[in-house]
């Protein structure tokens, strides 16, 4: 494992805050590490290594974008989500939302179904790291 492999490191343009690779916690035997860093082969403007505005999509079964810690197949739909931030330059919250490329292109955007948000925190078991919690609700 290097820093530009398997996954891409995101590096500038991006804010500092989205920067690296991201380990995902409590995932069970699902999604593993993600990076925000590109550009990808992904396609549809997913994984470009950018903010754009305040936007961008990362494409969980792209291209060095996302990795699973499950023996089990790998993704069976075509799942994109889509990240709004607070700030382009300084982001400390975000929005996520889930595209299904399978069902039409279906973005869930009714945050009372489906609800991700994500909050820059600073924990004292990372120290050095930059640190997203995520609250999820249905």
């Amino acid at each position: 494992v290097t820093g530009g492999f398997p996954l891409r490191t995101g590096t500038a343009p991006l804010p500092v805050a989205l920067r690296g690779v991201f380990w995902l916690t409590d995932q069970q035997d699902s999604s593993a590490m993600m990076t925000f860093g590109g550009p990808s082969n992904d396609g549809g403007g997913c994984s470009t290594g950018q903010l754009l505005d305040d936007r961008c999509k990362v494409r969980c079964a792209g291209d060095r974008s996302w990795a699973e810690a499950s023996k089990a197949p790998f993704f069976k739909v075509d799942l994109i989500y889509h990240f709004v931030f607070d700030d382009s330059s300084n982001p400390t919250k975000g929005q996520m939302y889930p595209e299904w490329a399978v069902v039409s292109s279906l973005v869930m955007s009714i945050e009372h179904l489906m609800d991700f948000e994500m909050e820059l925190i600073s924990d004292e078991a990372y120290p050095g790291s930059v640190v997203w919690r995520r609250d999820t609700a249905f």
